[in-house]
Order: structure tokens, then sequence, then C-alpha cells
């Protein structure tokens, strides 16, 4: 599975830290999940990079092909 939950756990692997994680959803003030809109406004107010599950998958791919050259 690709989820969130599987996500955060290959990046404490990459990490070198123990495989545990915690996970949260960003909300907006009027009570509902930020949406992609909302949580690229949210990141540039904060400066805070976003990066994706796909892009986990990625760079997975790319650095086991490099580990196998």
């Amino acid at each position: 599975r690709q989820g969130h939950s599987e996500a955060s756990v290959e990046l404490c692997k990459l990490a070198g830290l123990y495989p545990g994680a915690v996970i949260c959803e960003i909300i907006k003030e009027n009570g509902e999940m930020a949406k992609a809109d909302d949580l690229e406004d949210f990141s540039k107010k904060h400066k805070i990079n976003i990066y994706t599950i796909k892009d986990l998958i990625d760079f997975v791919k790319h650095d086991n092909k490099d580990r196998n050259k």
C-alpha cells in the first residue's frame, strides 16, 4: 500500500530512525481539511517544502538503482 502511514515510516527508515511516525491532517479555519491549493499556501507562508508520496516512491526507486550499480 502506498498510503500516508507507510510513507511516514519509510521516511523514518531513510533517515536512519526508528520506523515509527506521527502524522496529522491540516485543518482550515472553517474546520474543513486542507486541500492541495490550501497546502501550497500554507507551505509558502511557513516556508515548508511539500513532498508527495509519489516523490518519495520515485526517490526510493532512484536510490535503489544507484545502490545496485
